[in-house]
């Protein structure tokens, strides 16, 4: 099998034992976009979960793949329209001063 395809087996294949710690909406949370975090279980367990009950495996939020499943990348290419940062053909001055994302004129 190709290992550029990402779909859930490959995902499974190459990532099925590295532990994530899914979250779910919570309306009463304090925490950030109310996501409370759910027990530990491993990317393969997750993947189980999500294609028995989509509904109720909460969410893999935020998780950081270029350090969390390396795996995953060694084959990963940019397409080139997506390989230059056009922000940088842009004048410091045009920039949001926090973000860095372009002002609109």
């Amino acid at each position: 099998k190709d290992k550029r395809v990402w779909d859930t087996e490959t995902i499974v294949q190459q990532c099925g034992d590295h532990v994530i710690t899914p979250r779910v909406f919570d309306k009463t949370s304090t925490k950030w976009a109310g996501l409370e975090d759910q027990a530990p279980m491993t990317v393969r367990d997750f993947m189980s979960s999500y294609k028995n009950n989509p509904t109720s495996t909460g969410y893999l939020f935020d998780w950081g793949l270029p350090k969390s499943c390396t795996e995953l990348l060694a084959n990963f290419v940019v397409p080139k329209y997506f390989a230059a940062d056009y922000l940088q053909s842009f004048e410091v001055h045009d920039r949001h001063p926090v973000s860095g994302v372009d002002q609109p004129p």
